[in-house]
């Protein structure tokens, strides 16, 4: 559902991309909030894997009760999609 939603982002604002070969996210930075949660590890997950050239993903997390931020976003690549 991630592949559709992607595309159908994408394909909304530049009608002439193609599905086999998204450059759109080449040299481009992304700021991502909520990457701790189950959808954003699957978004950027999908973005690492599926777009080589973007340009950078940066992440916003918060701390909580329990952890620090950086300890929070560290744990986010120990996640079963990253594996």
């Amino acid at each position: 559902w991630l592949d559709c939603l992607l595309y159908s982002m994408l394909s909304s604002r530049n009608p002439q991309v193609s599905t086999s070969g998204m450059d759109v996210f080449d040299n481009r930075h992304i700021l991502i909030t909520g990457s701790t949660g189950f959808v954003g590890k699957v978004l950027l997950e999908k973005l690492l894997r599926c777009f080589p050239g973007i340009g950078g993903i940066h992440l916003i997390v918060r701390s909580s009760k329990d952890c620090d931020a950086m300890t929070r976003g560290r744990a986010i690549f120990q996640s079963a999609c990253f594996n």
